[in-house]
């Protein structure tokens, strides 16, 4: 009985990345699920604030 080892490997080839616009890289964030609540309301949340004092609302 005849054991035969093959020993060629596949070469693996990687393309290169194609660099994403910012409008895309915004799309792509915004499809991501979120990993926690806090992260979730951050997205949602993003270039507002929040008012702790309310003389500040006046």
């Amino acid at each position: 009985m005849e054991t035969t080892t093959n020993d060629v490997t596949k070469k693996v080839t990687r393309r290169r990345k194609r660099k994403l616009t910012p409008e895309e890289n915004r799309a792509l964030n915004a499809a991501m699920p979120a990993g926690n609540k806090y992260t979730e309301a951050a997205r949602k949340h993003q270039g507002s604030f929040i008012v702790y004092d309310p003389h500040f609302m006046l």
